[in-house]
């Protein structure tokens, strides 16, 4: 474990390496939007904020134009304001993405899985899926729709992965609120004797709804007892952090190829092609210098455990932008390395 002086000794390395290279190396994942259709309407969502126009479906095309830019990819999530099954080339896109080696992700709110969309996903090869579950009784309240629909989504999908012997791994995420806290036991007995993983994740300061009272003791006591029933479970806190290493590692592209720095900040740096843009070296330049956007003074998804790796490689570094590089590209099997664009 490193020190506090040793940590901050090396974060200090890691802003000025950056700043004397203001290229980033080419990324290695990207967050892409098929879609930006959706059948419901979640108090905690963006969508009804979002500048973007909605209701749209991302080309086939853009999605090829994308993945042919940035070969470096090698890992892609499907996320964004849509339901990405509700595109309709949603699994000529999986396709053409599982052919390149990429691992792939998706999430989903499970209300428009049929069965034959179940076992389509499972033979399609996806690596990981997340379905959002805040609830059983107070469901509706927060996302809109009877719970029927993605309890019987969720059925199929794990059905089909018993079916075809899957590899898939399939997360619930729960976003706790004060109005769902109560509500999180009785979900427990609905996922307890499923193959899932249960995410509970803190609600973003931005979202305009309160936080529960004690929130930390409250999920350390409903993961035990989900423990105590064979549940596993990880909890995600939202809270300020120092620096973003994200925007070096990878980008999210919505439906139209407008690139942005991530899901929560829609400060467009560009097209598709846009990695390297003016506007996001400028917007990464402002993080070096500590001066976040609002969305960004809420958010620790670009700064974790793994920097602690990060910052202690950095520090015995003889060149530290290019040990970036190699620690930015992380497979299972280790550590691989990403040449620098200089």
């Amino acid at each position: 474990m490193l020190s506090p002086q040793a940590y901050l000794h090396g974060l200090r390395n890691v802003k000025e390496s950056l700043k004397a290279n203001p290229r980033a190396p080419d990324p290695v994942f990207m967050q892409i939007e098929p879609t930006s259709m959706c059948n419901l309407h979640c108090k905690m969502c963006p969508r009804e904020e979002s500048p973007y126009e909605l209701q749209k479906h991302m080309p086939f095309e853009r999605l090829v134009k994308i993945l042919d830019t940035y070969p470096t990819l090698k890992r892609v999530m499907f996320a964004g304001l849509g339901e990405p099954f509700m595109c309709p080339d949603i699994f000529k896109m999986v396709d053409e993405i599982k052919k390149r080696g990429i691992f792939l992700e998706t999430v989903s709110n499970g209300t428009v899985l049929t069965e034959e969309t179940a076992e389509k996903i499972i033979k399609s090869k996806i690596d990981k899926i997340t379905i959002s579950i805040d609830g059983v009784k107070e469901y509706k309240n927060i996302r809109g729709a009877n719970i029927d629909a993605c309890l019987r989504g969720l059925r199929f999908l794990c059905a089909a992965k018993k079916k075809l012997n899957g590899k898939i791994k399939i997360f619930i995420n729960t976003v706790v609120l004060e109005q769902n806290i109560d509500d999180l036991e009785n979900l427990i007995d609905v996922l307890k004797d499923l193959p899932v993983t249960w995410r509970l994740k803190s609600i973003r300061p931005t979202a305009g709804l309160n936080r529960v009272t004690d929130q930390d003791q409250k999920i350390q006591l409903l993961m035990e007892k989900a423990n105590e029933k064979g549940l596993k479970s990880l909890y995600h806190r939202f809270e300020p952090a120092p620096f973003c290493y994200r925007i070096y590692m990878g980008a999210t592209i919505n439906w139209k190829g407008e690139m942005t720095p991530c899901c929560d900040n829609y400060e467009q740096v560009g097209q598709e092609d846009g990695w390297n843009s003016d506007a996001f070296i400028a917007l990464r330049n402002q993080f070096i210098e500590g001066k976040l956007p609002e969305a960004c003074k809420v958010c620790n998804l670009g700064f974790n455990a793994r920097v602690h790796k990060y910052v202690k490689r950095f520090n015995k570094a003889k060149s530290p932008h290019d040990e970036y590089s190699n620690l930015a590209l992380k497979g299972p099997k280790g550590i691989q390395k990403l040449k620098v664009i200089q």
